[in-house]
């Protein structure tokens, strides 16, 4: 399991979030339109090749709460359908750290200051 640092984040931008699945923190999605019962949380999927420049592209990063005291942080999942945090990512005001575990490839191609984009 992953985690993340919000290095800088422009805490003006967040929004609360739900998911069809389980979702650990760190890992980036994109809304899809739906709102939550009550209107409060919009729906996010996994975020695929982003294209458009107005999507908003959201990490997931929600605070922490665990019962069993003998389990990492790091373990954190939100389960489906709980509602969660997330933060809006815009170019020059976002810097986040995510573990390497967080990336589905290879990350020696990745030097610190690179742009990353989300692609499946």
């Amino acid at each position: 399991m992953g985690y993340i640092l919000l290095d800088r984040i422009d805490d003006t931008a967040v929004e609360s979030i739900y998911a069809a699945t389980d979702l650990e923190n760190g890992v980036i999605v994109t809304m899809t339109g739906t709102v939550h019962a009550g209107g409060e949380a919009f729906q996010v999927a996994a975020a695929t090749d982003v294209t458009d420049p107005m999507e908003k592209i959201i990490v997931h990063a929600s605070v922490p709460i665990m019962y069993d005291e003998s389990k990492p942080v790091t373990d954190f999942t939100l389960p489906a359908g709980t509602v969660g945090r997330g933060y809006v990512l815009t170019k020059g005001n976002s810097i986040i750290s995510l573990s390497e575990d967080m990336f589905g490839g290879t990350v020696a191609d990745i030097a610190e200051g690179d742009i990353v984009v989300p692609v499946n």
